[in-house]
């Protein structure tokens, strides 16, 4: 008799908890730039631009796309060489939001905050679960 649990008990175990918490669970090759529901261009892309940006325009509706795009740009990339000044950094987007500077049409400088999730409405949040699949290729 087995007394403890594999790494794959967990996992499947830790996706059926959150797939009971409303997650989506879906699989990295089926999102692939080659899958059936492709949502990336490459294998390195990590981070799916376009459920992103679907995702901050539903939380935070009165915010221009060029300031959407700007947050997005500043999720993607990494804001310091230091992993844990990196995972800071976001952990205070996610928590704080993101201040995002753009113009108006009269040349002012507005101000936004964008939210990354929606705390208030919890089912306006978009919550996926990518089982692995391929992230990058190897070329020989």
């Amino acid at each position: 008799m087995q007394n403890f649990f594999s790494e794959d008990d967990l996992e499947h175990l830790s996706m059926e908890w959150l797939e009971e918490l409303g997650y989506e669970i879906r699989h990295g090759n089926d999102i692939s730039h080659v899958g059936v529901a492709s949502e990336r261009d490459h294998y390195e892309d990590i981070i799916l631009d376009q459920r992103l940006g679907a995702a901050l325009r539903k939380i935070n509706p009165d915010v221009v796309g060029e300031a959407i795009q700007q947050a997005i740009h500043m999720i993607s990339v990494e804001q310091s060489p230091s992993l844990i000044e990196n995972n800071s950094i976001f952990h205070e987007y996610m928590t704080n939001g993101i201040e995002v500077e753009h113009y108006n049409a009269e040349g002012e400088t507005l101000v936004d905050l964008i939210n990354i999730f929606d705390f208030k409405v919890p089912e306006n949040n978009d919550f996926q679960l990518i089982q692995p699949g391929q992230i990058c290729q190897l070329i020989e």
